[in-house]
């Protein structure tokens, strides 16, 4: 967030990065939404930001107000787009990537100043969608999706903030051991509380025959526990601190907590009514809690920056901070330890790409080093690529490099074990967060753009050859056991992506063989589920215009891959024959043509 927004509300992200793969943010006057993604440029193979459709925009703002903030839920299919009244729409991608439509409308939240979020939080269930809202007057809200598909809420307030001091302008929500949420919020008056909410869902289950519930709605309740937190004690103001001079520490109104123990004092269940939990006083003489259970919490050393601190996001599956000043710069701290990983200190070691040498470059636009207006950032699913908004709300993406530079600059080239050593770490950091991508359904572009502008062609052989390796592929297998494999797509996509320059030059035989097959599996599955899709056994179905336009698509797909098929055979038939009358000057040419037909026919 700005960090001259910090005083008001904790609840501004204008740009958000899903695990599909998708951008979101806000345009600059914040009337419209719209979308990016990363592609591969056609023309010259090389990857970047596309340009958007800014004439078909995700989300649009009411009149009078404009959007503030969106959030991705965690499979990063449906979007949650907030305006500055704290009216919450959801667009989602029911059709197809880049396709979203609105499922949750904004008017079903009233015009309040005091129903502005200053949290928000998706929840992960196995089940329709549902999230927590913290809001400004101090209400925990529960939107959820029934079987039906619409959409209800319920309100619980937390506590009651009816004087303007005493409004909250942060909250911070995370799942926890045990199930429930824990809810962080914090207020104009520097009070810090502490919650935890259980999340139950009561109604008939669904009847698995019809796939429709049983006449019967589930509907939520909410477990809320208030857990108490100790006053705040006094830290030292960043200007004013001196190492080692603890005459220096000022008294700060606006000091941090310090919370040395979690006390669950109280909990009620009432499913759709509001609950009021009151902040109880400790007193310090007190040494006997006779509450349990108790958890006890050790604050490590403080770390201080130079700089303001305008987002802290997790990388690496939780385990590392990835921290943005103000200037622009981002720097990279191990989560439990809170030490900064500054590059490759164990080649012998790898656990992510910061720790093995990746660094982001220093900010691109030089405005931000002289002005306050902050930094707006999101990454990518595997945390390699950084998109920003700058002084314009103009996105701007910056790429991980190696703090040892590129291999195309020969560096990684040279005989030293040191030098090997470096290069093989780096090569496998790339493949573990390859990995990590596959096995969470993450999207894996940004990883291929790195690989494609840092490495060369031997060195792709190389990190194919890790990743295989790494997912325990068996290429040798049956074809069933192999297709039914479910890396073995993300590692075809892999091979073809690394193996294509633009549309004018040919893939090589290891990257036109998975290309092939992707295409045709994909026809194949397409084709076979439209003859499949009205199972009534009635033809109604099959001339929605949806489905229509997605017959139309694969069967002209299907026409041009077989016409590309023909036409090599026609090649192959040609310099066949160029090969009788010369034989020495045609033949090698001859051979490397009728190769790359023969595997694509087959």
């Amino acid at each position: 967030m700005p960090a001259n927004d910090s005083s008001l509300t904790g609840f501004k992200r204008k740009i958000a990065w899903s695990r599909t793969g998708a951008i979101a943010y806000i345009a600059p006057d914040g009337s419209k939404a719209f979308l990016r993604n990363l592609n591969c440029s056609p023309e010259d193979g090389k990857w970047s930001l596309s340009d958007g459709d800014h004439d078909h925009p995700i989300a649009e703002a009411q009149t009078g107000h404009t959007l503030v903030h969106l959030a991705w839920n965690e499979p990063g299919t449906d979007l949650a787009v907030v305006d500055s009244c704290g009216r919450i729409s959801i667009v989602g991608m029911s059709i197809g990537l880049n396709v979203l439509i609105q499922s949750r409308p904004p008017a079903l939240d009233p015009d309040d100043d005091g129903n502005q979020p200053v949290g928000l939080m998706w929840l992960a269930l196995n089940r329709s969608l549902a999230l927590f809202v913290v809001t400004r007057s101090g209400k925990l809200k529960l939107l959820y999706q029934n079987q039906e598909s619409k959409w209800g809420d319920m309100v619980i307030e937390l506590q009651n903030t009816g004087y303007t001091d005493d409004a909250l302008t942060h909250a911070s929500m995370t799942p926890v051991d045990g199930g429930g949420i824990m809810v962080v919020t914090y207020s104009a008056r520097n009070e810090l509380r502490l919650y935890r909410a259980m999340l139950k869902w009561e109604g008939t289950p669904v009847d698995s025959n019809t796939q429709r519930p049983n006449n019967s709605i589930a509907v939520p309740s909410v477990q809320l526990a208030h857990i108490e937190v100790e006053i705040p004690t006094v830290v030292p103001s960043p200007s004013t601190y001196v190492v080692g001079n603890e005459d220096n520490i000022t008294n700060n109104a606006n000091g941090l907590f310090a919370l040395t123990h979690l006390i669950e004092t109280a909990s009620k269940s009432t499913p759709g009514r509001p609950m009021r939990v009151l902040l109880l006083p400790i007193d310090p003489a007190d040494n006997y809690i006779p509450f349990q259970p108790s958890t006890e919490l050790n604050r490590q050393a403080d770390t201080y920056f130079d700089r303001h601190i305008v987002s802290i996001d997790y990388m690496e599956t939780g385990n590392i901070f990835a921290i943005t000043t103000d200037d622009g710069n981002i720097a990279f701290y191990d989560a439990k330890g809170f030490t900064p990983l500054s590059g490759v200190e164990d080649i012998e070691t790898v656990t992510s790409l910061p720790q093995s040498g990746f660094t982001f470059p220093a900010a691109i636009s030089p405005k931000l080093l002289t002005s306050m207006q902050g930094v707006h950032i999101s990454f990518s699913p595997s945390g390699c690529i950084a998109a920003s908004l700058d002084e314009k709300s103009h996105v701007q993406m910056r790429v991980m490099e190696h703090s040892f530079g590129h291999e195309q600059d020969g560096l990684f080239n040279d005989e030293a074990n040191e030098v090997e050593g470096k290069f093989m770490s780096a090569l496998a950091a790339l493949t573990m967060a390859y990995c990590r991508a596959c096995s969470s359904d993450s999207n894996n572009d940004d990883i291929l753009m790195i690989v494609i502008q840092q490495l060369n062609q031997d060195s792709h052989k190389k990190f194919i050859d890790e990743v295989y390796r790494a997912l325990s592929m068996n290429v040798t297998v049956e074809q069933d056991k192999l297709m039914n494999n479910p890396y073995i797509l993300k590692c075809f996509s892999m091979q073809a992506a690394l193996g294509f320059k633009n549309r004018l030059e040919r893939r090589n035989l290891a990257a036109a063989v998975p290309w092939l097959t992707l295409q045709l599996r994909q026809i194949s599955i397409l084709l076979t589920y439209i003859l499949h899709f009205n199972k009534a056994g009635t033809d109604v179905e099959c001339y929605d215009p949806e489905t229509l336009r997605i017959t139309l698509g694969n069967v002209k797909w299907a026409l041009d891959l077989a016409k590309y098929i023909v036409d090599d055979l026609f090649e192959i038939s040609d310099n066949l024959n160029n090969q009788s009358s010369s034989q020495d000057s045609g033949s090698s040419s001859g051979k490397e043509i009728a190769a790359n037909s023969c595997y694509t026919t087959l």
